[in-house]
């Protein structure tokens, strides 16, 4: 895929051999075959939603088309309901994967085969619409979120968090801080911490 529009990245820091790359919004949607390699060791190389960015947003939506992403840690990614008489669903805070197959993840909706290896999954937040006049939205899956097949083996998925929208009737549910599995997903985890 070829990326046509600006990366919107504030700044890009190397400190230790540590690099962190901080965007203001989000990257453009994946929709083709694609590669993304990071260093061997993927606390070394961040990419992460920017504290002062104006915008709340996931970092990777993927829409088409077989992506794998490795060795890079995917952080700080926002899901939010948006709100109104009845708040909306919010899920998969670091990447929303919508179609195809992925390999890798962070904070993850996945609607396709999904494998993460050797990754770390973290501090990534979905939280539900609020409702001005009915329920709150729910919110599913700070970690993972998968509806199909789901294989993890030697990463890490931590304080990953998922908060229901307020409601004037009912609040919002809230599922699966770590991972939430629906039922017809065949999931594999080896050598992994939730």
């Amino acid at each position: 895929q070829t990326i046509t529009s600006a990366i919107p990245v504030i700044d890009t820091a190397c400190i230790a051999g540590v690099c962190t790359i901080s965007l203001s919004s989000a990257l453009p949607i994946l929709t083709a075959d694609m590669t993304i390699d990071g260093p061997s060791i993927p606390a070394n190389l961040i990419v992460r939603r920017d504290s002062a960015a104006a915008t709340e947003f996931r970092i990777f939506t993927k829409a088409a088309g077989t992506a794998t992403i490795s060795d890079i840690t995917i952080r700080d990614g926002i899901s939010r309901g948006t709100s109104g008489v009845t708040g909306s669903v919010a899920d998969g805070g670091g990447i929303n994967h919508g179609g195809g197959a992925l390999t890798l993840g962070g904070g993850i909706i996945n609607f396709g085969p999904l494998t993460i290896t050797g990754s770390t999954i973290s501090n990534n937040t979905v939280t539900g619409g609020n409702s001005t006049g009915g329920a709150g939205g729910v919110a599913f899956g700070g970690g993972i979120k998968a509806y199909e097949q789901l294989t993890i083996s030697g990463s890490t998925i931590s304080n990953n968090s998922v908060t229901g929208g307020t409601g004037s009737t009912t609040g919002g549910g809230a599922t699966g801080g770590g991972i939430r599995i629906q039922t017809a997903a065949a999931v594999v985890m080896t050598d992994s911490i939730v």
